[in-house]
Order: C-alpha cells, then structure tokens, then sequence
C-alpha cells in the first residue's frame, strides 16, 4: 500500500504541472512574427530574404514600422521558399541553407546549418531601453573577423574590445564574419561596441593609484623605441587618448617637423608604451596586485573600446 500510494502522489505531481507560457506567431510571405510570451522584445520579425540570408528585427514596444535601412537593400523579388514549424514553444524557419530557431517563451534566436550543427545563439536577455545590446554564442573559442578597418593589429577579434565608429584612419563596418562559417550584419547606424559594451572609464576618477615604487599619484608610465627606453614619468592614467591624439604625446618622441602646420605630428616608429603600478578601489579598499599593460604603437591607436544591434542579419558563407 505504501508503494502504491506513492506512485499516485507522482501521478498527481506530474498531471498537476503547469505549461510553461507561450507566446504566438504570425507567418506571412516574408517569414514571421513572434510575440513573445515574456523578455524585453515585444515582438520579433525574421524575414528570409534569400536560402543563407534571415533578417531578425526586435522592438521594444511592438512597432515594426521602422525607418527604412541605411545599410540593407530592400528585396526586389520575392522571398524564397521556406518551411515554418512550430514544436513545443520552439518555433522554426528552414531554408535549403539554414533553420533559424526562435523561442516563443521569450523571443530568442538561434541559427543552425541544415545538419543541425549549431551556428549563432542569442542569449534570452536582450537591452532595448537605454541603447540597445545583444549577447550571442558566450564563451565561444570561434574566430570573429571584420567589423571595419582599426588600428590594433588583431585578426581574430575573439575576446577583443572594438568601437565601431569613424576616426581618422579607424573605420567602423558593422560586418563580423565567423569561423563558424556565417556573418552578422548589425543594422544599426549608431557608435556601437563589440565585446564589453562599457567604455573605458578613468582610473585616477574611480581608484587610488601608486606608481612601481608604490608612491601615489599616478603608474609609472615607460616609453621604448626598439626595446630601449626612452623615457618614463608619471601618468594619472591608463590613456589610450594619448595614442588618438598626438598632441598630448610626450614631445621627445614626436618626429621634430610637423608634416601640415596645425596638423598632429608624427609619432617615431617602433615604440612602445607600458603603464605599470597598483591600483586600490577608493570604495571598498581593496588592492590588486601590481599590474603591466603594454601597448605597442603602429603608430596610431593601439586599443579601442568594444556591441549593439537592433536589427541583423545572419546568413551561411
């Protein structure tokens, strides 16, 4: 009796769970509308443009009549044939080339190749409030290539923090290819980070900092040409600005003659810059330990700041 009675206890468990919620969909000729059940886009629109290309709009208060795109060309003939299926909250859209996967819980998108071998994901948590962000495929070893023409000298932008913006020579595309095998578009005309989506803040604002012999005021900043050192004094900042704009460059390693009067002057060649010290939180006195940031000059910017979208496109290469 006292298995029997517990074996009914789990049958009135099991038949007493409730579904999770699930929100609904639209299809129409381009692809679909999903108005998810919860998360912060009220509605999410993939529209198949071709057999590797989807392109994925998410709004924050349903609207989908949206400007027209700076960047997409608007389809001249229509969409291909797609297969749209709906299995338990999860809803798909297949191409002979790809299948886009959205949730109906919450309005995420996950692309997959035709095998099912897993391509792009975008984490549920979106921000569409103050500035729009999108997280995708975290913790992935993938290669990232593209987002325009900088001047840090990386290939494979895994783990690196890139503003796309216009400076000078540092131009910003809001194109990233994968090793993975598909590209991302961003269709989003603002400044946008890739990688952490914070700026840079202003350590002598935020912490007390020590130089290498541990006086405060500022790290112990090294100027090298070739390895040899140049010179060194004191810098209340780790400043990446410096590299942006040379006329705040230390003068003993200008180039004497400036190119166009009233133009910036030249940086010497083959230099580099280490910032070395301690820096202690001015909130929580905590204190990390000694720390070297070197930055090898080109001799433009060595490191930029890093993600936006609203609207993107996913296709297969």
């Amino acid at each position: 009796m006292k298995i029997l009675a517990g074996l009914v206890c789990v049958a009135l468990l099991v038949g007493c769970a409730q579904k999770a919620p699930e929100g609904s969909f639209v299809q129409d000729a381009t692809g679909v509308v999903v108005t998810p059940a919860a998360g912060d886009a009220k509605r999410v629109r993939l529209e198949v443009r071709s057999d590797r290309i989807v392109r994925v709009t998410a709004v924050a208060d349903g609207n989908l009549e949206l400007p027209a795109s700076l960047m997409v060309v608007s389809p001249t003939s229509a969409a291909p044939t797609f297969k749209v299926e709906k299995k338990e909250g999860d809803l798909t859209v297949s191409t002979t080339a790809l299948v886009a996967h959205v949730s109906l819980a919450n309005g995420a998108v996950r692309f997959a190749d035709t095998s099912g071998k897993a391509l792009l994901e975008e984490t549920p948590t979106r921000g569409l409030a103050s500035g729009v962000s999108q997280r995708f495929n975290p913790g992935s070893d993938e290669a990232f290539y593209g987002l325009g023409q900088h001047q840090n000298a990386q290939l494979n932008l895994n783990g690196e923090d890139v503003e796309i913006a216009q400076h000078n020579m540092d131009i910003g595309v809001p194109f990233v290819v994968s090793s993975r095998n598909y590209g991302v578009l961003w269709d989003n005309n603002s400044i946008t980070r890739f990688g952490n989506p914070k700026p840079y803040g202003l350590a002598s604002r935020d912490l007390k900092i020590r130089d290498a012999s541990g006086k405060e005021g500022g790290f112990s900043a090294r100027y090298s040409i070739a390895g040899v050192l140049k010179l060194e004094r004191v810098e209340k900042d780790i400043n990446y600005q410096y590299i942006r704009d040379r006329f705040n460059w230390p003068k003993e390693l200008l180039v004497a003659k400036e190119p166009v009067p009233g133009a910036p002057p030249n940086i010497l060649a083959n230099q580099t810059v280490t910032w070395e010290g301690t820096v202690e939180s001015a909130h929580a006195g905590t204190r990390e330990p000694p720390k070297q940031t070197p930055c090898t000059i080109a001799p433009s910017i060595c490191r930029a700041v890093a993600v936006w979208p609203t609207r993107y496109r996913c296709w297969r290469t």
